[in-house]
This record gives structure tokens, C-alpha cells and sequence, in this order.
């Protein structure tokens, strides 16, 4: 049976361009729903004065999907192994960008679950950017009143 539940969600960023490592690290409270196919996980946040809805779904072992709604819109496809193309739209316009996935790896249970997936971002004409993500999701209180 699936369940939306209330969580917490920490999200930690590693990005490297050309050595020079940044991270960026996210704590908000969301939703966390499990199915049988997989994991949705939503959060809202404030970034660089926009405004987000981030929604991360795993498909299988090996696949994630990034939705970002709100004020900067985009959706990603992260599949190990692959490479995807897509459009990134950004508050100054809409960006073609690439992404190799080197690895997804995921695992959940009752109380919630860890996801963390490596990819290699190229915009045309840049070095291409690696990123490292890890999203820890906790699962707050237990119990119907938890549920969403």
C-alpha cells in the first residue's frame, strides 16, 4: 500500500569545475510517498530569490526524475549509464544542456531512505560540470497523523 508521509529532506551538492569543488547543502520539510515502482519525494525551497517545488521520483534501481516547478521550471533525467539531452530553462532563458549519469544507487524502508546519483553536467561550448547528490529523507513521526 502507498502512503504520502510528512518528512524532512537533506540534500547535499557536490559540484566540481575544473578542480574547484562547491557545496551546498538544503534541509526542508516535504513528502515522502513509496510504491511499488518507486519513491517520489517532493520539498519546496527558495533559491537565489526563486521560488521551487522540487519533486524526485526513482524509477527502478536505476533511473531518477528532477522536476523543478515554480519560478525556473525543468525536468531531468538522470539514468545510469546514459546520456540525455534536454532544455534547462533558467530566469535568463532557455538552456540546451547534457547529462551523463555515472551512478545511481538508492534504498528505502519505513522510516525513509537515502538516494544518491553522480552525473556529469555539459552546457555547449563549457567544461563539463561533475555533480555528486545524496538526498536523505526522514520520515516525521509515525502513525496517521503523519500521513499528508
Amino acid at each position: 500500500m502507498s502512503r504520502l508521509r510528512r518528512a524532512r529532506v537533506h540534500v547535499l551538492s557536490v559540484q566540481d569545475m575544473d578542480g574547484d569543488a562547491q557545496t551546498t547543502e538544503l534541509v526542508a520539510d516535504g513528502a515522502l510517498l513509496q510504491t511499488a515502482s518507486g519513491v517520489r519525494v517532493t520539498y519546496s525551497h527558495g533559491e537565489n530569490g526563486a521560488y521551487l517545488r522540487t519533486t524526485v521520483e526513482t524509477v527502478g534501481s536505476r533511473e531518477v526524475r528532477v522536476r523543478h516547478s515554480g519560478d525556473v521550471r525543468s525536468e531531468l533525467v538522470f539514468e545510469a549509464g546514459a546520456a540525455h539531452e534536454t532544455p534547462y530553462e533558467t530566469p535568463y532563458g532557455v538552456l540546451p544542456l547534457r547529462i551523463f549519469t555515472e551512478s545511481v544507487e538508492n534504498a528505502w524502508g519505513d522510516g525513509g531512505g537515502e538516494l544518491r546519483f553522480a552525473y556529469a553536467l555539459t552546457f555547449p561550448g563549457q567544461a563539463p560540470v561533475r555533480t555528486r547528490v545524496r538526498l536523505l529523507v526522514e520520515t516525521q513521526g509515525t502513525g496517521e497523523k503523519n500521513d499528508v
